[in-house]
């Protein structure tokens, strides 16, 4: 079950500003996530991504894809929809 599932679970890492302090300061938060079609959507915890101005999705393999936030709600149950920009899937979840 583990290695049908382990190429659906991604690395997160969002950047972006910490506005509410006025000042410049860049925010890095990391995280995981899972694939959940062919199509690119990411499921992940919404404190990852809300507010960030770039999102980076990392696979298994080392692949690196943008992704933006399609939903997002933090208050009620911490989860957010992401989309990739591009979507190939990587060599090592492909079938034959």
């Amino acid at each position: 079950m583990f290695q049908r599932v382990a190429p659906s679970v991604v690395a997160i890492r969002a950047q972006g500003r910490d506005t509410m302090s006025g000042s410049q300061t860049r925010i890095i938060e990391k995280g995981s996530g899972v694939l959940i079609s062919e199509g690119g959507q990411v499921l992940t915890a919404a404190y990852v991504v809300h507010g960030m101005d770039e999102i980076t999705v990392e696979f298994a393999g080392g692949e690196k894809v943008s992704a933006l936030v399609v939903a997002s709600e933090p208050a009620a149950a911490d989860l957010a929809l992401l989309q990739l920009v591009r979507m190939e899937r990587p060599a090592h979840s492909r079938r034959p």
